[in-house]
């Protein structure tokens, strides 16, 4: 093994790492926008790996107008299980891998009809195709996550709803670039292509219909500078819907 790959083995054990990235749903999609940032197309050498997210989130509803709705807003928690494997197979020249992600959802939401809260499985994430690439100070690498809709989903109540009630295809490709002096920079392109709710009642739909949510552009990003186990950096997503939602 190479001191790149070393040190690239290292670092995934103290970071997020490659494809994909853990979920909660809440009201939103089911990606949590800007998770993948340092190391974000490094994905580690063959082997089995554990990875355990935690993460939370606290928000205010506010209205068309930008102003903050009394009394209605978010607070939500998740832990994600995270196995990854990657194998001595070849495709391409590149390491084909796998990976399963997990997440336990905590959330208490407050709305005008009152205040629930609601713990369980989130949506989990299959991602059957995972190819990556190592040349030099590049790492680069396909997939194709897929999002289970087996979080709890309960029709016309968010406020229960802890799932998105859809499947969800996301053909992705990530690169991280990390340079001699400590410099990094890494990005993560995908596309979410979203299946249909065939039971959603909203303002939309007064009585139970199918809601098809529009599919979307989306990448997360980072350029950062390491010092040791320490980076500072610029981070954050870009989020593009590219065909309207249909009801």
């Amino acid at each position: 093994m190479s001191l790149e790959i070393r040190k690239l083995a290292g670092a995934v054990a103290l970071a997020a790492l490659s494809i994909g990235s853990a979920q909660a749903k809440e009201g939103g999609d089911q990606y949590p926008n800007g998770a993948e940032t340092w190391l974000g197309g490094a994905v580690p050498p063959p082997g089995n790996y554990f990875i355990n997210y935690f993460g939370y989130y606290s928000g205010d509803l506010v209205d068309g107008s930008g102003e903050k709705v009394a009394g209605a807003g978010v607070d939500a928690w998740f832990n994600a299980f995270r196995f990854v494997q990657t194998t001595e197979h070849k495709i391409l020249g590149g390491n084909w891998g796998w990976h399963v992600i997990v997440p336990l959802v905590h959330q208490d939401v407050n709305l005008t009809q009152g205040a629930e809260s609601k713990f369980g499985l989130g949506d989990v994430t299959i991602n059957p195709f995972i190819v990556s690439w190592h040349q030099k100070n590049w790492h680069w690498a396909i997939g194709l996550d897929i999002n289970l809709p087996v979080g709890a989903y309960k029709t016309g109540d968010a406020r229960e709803s802890i799932g998105a009630n859809y499947w969800s295809f996301e053909p992705l490709f990530a690169f991280t670039y990390m340079g001699d002096t400590g410099w990094e920079v890494s990005a993560k392109l995908m596309y979410n292509i979203k299946t249909k709710n065939k039971d959603y009642v909203g303002p939309f739909s007064p009585t139970e219909g199918t809601y098809e949510s529009g599919d979307e552009f989306h990448m997360d990003y980072l350029v950062g500078k390491r010092f040791g186990p320490w980076g500072v950096g610029l981070s954050g997503y870009y989020l593009k819907q590219t065909t309207n939602d249909k009801v």
